[in-house]
């Protein structure tokens, strides 16, 4: 259908890569969602990442970029709300968490001071109220200073608190996270799944025995399983009309049952990173 953005598929997933990356290097691993998944990937660059280096990045700046893709997006590829999901690894978890909620807070309160500057000089000033077809987190952090400071609240300071705009979201949020992550304690996870909604919480994934980086290439079968289950039953439902938003708990895989049953793949061969402009990766690219 056209309603994905074109290429046959009915899903566009907004990609927010994380720190130590740019569109060189996951480009690969887009490719593999939009062949697997059948979903169309759009990804982009922060301010200060790939082409934009020459750039110091913020935080206001990363809320900005995602404003800009999204605005794309809805605007110019003519993709509807809820055919749109929002993918945030690690990084990406912050403007991925403050879109969502923008989108969602139909009183903007929940994203009002921190989407002031991002919005300026938009030439819109329509408020974005519907909420996207849905969220993936992975490896997403509470707050940056949450990460290295056990706190029970947002401190002066504080950068991308996603546990403040969680509260917001009204979108199936689906959370994926290593147990022995050592750079995001999968914790932070954890208390973002305790701080939505709970008509929005689906099944999370929480793998035992994994890492921060290590996810995604060392169980791959298991990781778009997943995603393509939280795709068909939260999105797709929603896109037809049928509505299957059944409540999920957490839930772990023992990484050495995976590998008895064959079902670890071979990282993902990634590639110097290039820093390419903003690119949307179709289904019928495949």
């Amino acid at each position: 259908t056209r309603g994905g953005g074109g290429g046959g598929a009915d899903i566009t997933i907004l990609y927010s890569h994380a720190n130590a990356e740019d569109l060189g290097n996951i480009y690969p691993w887009c490719k593999f969602l939009s062949k697997t998944l059948r979903v169309n990937v759009f990804a982009y660059d922060y301010t200060g990442y790939g082409l934009a280096s020459s750039e110091e990045p913020t935080e206001e700046d990363c809320y900005a970029d995602i404003d800009a893709a999204y605005r794309y997006i809805r605007q110019v590829l003519g993709v509807p709300a809820r055919n749109i999901v929002l993918y945030g690894r690690s990084l990406g978890s912050g403007p991925s968490c403050y879109l969502a909620a923008r989108t969602a807070d139909e009183s903007g309160e929940s994203t009002k001071e921190k989407s002031q500057d991002s919005n300026a000089g938009s030439g819109s000033d329509k408020k974005e109220t519907e909420p996207v077809g849905g969220i993936i987190l992975h490896a997403p952090f509470a707050s940056v200073y949450r990460v290295v400071v056990e706190t029970g609240c947002t401190l002066p300071g504080d950068k991308f608190p996603n546990i403040d705009f969680a509260q917001f979201i009204r979108s199936p949020l689906m959370l994926i996270h290593g147990t022995e992550d050592k750079i995001v304690p999968h914790e932070h996870s954890e208390q973002l799944l305790a701080a939505v909604n709970p008509n929005h919480r689906a099944l999370p994934l929480f793998i035992e025995g994994m890492g921060h980086n290590n996810v995604h290439p060392l169980i791959r079968p298991l990781f778009v399983d997943r995603i393509g289950q939280f795709l068909r039953e939260k999105v797709r439902g929603k896109i037809a009309g049928n509505d299957s938003s059944g409540k999920g708990v957490g839930w772990s895989t023992d990484v050495a049952d995976l590998v008895a049953r064959g079902c670890v793949a071979s990282p993902i061969a990634m590639p110097h990173p290039l820093g390419h402009p903003p690119r949307m990766i179709t289904a019928a690219d495949q």
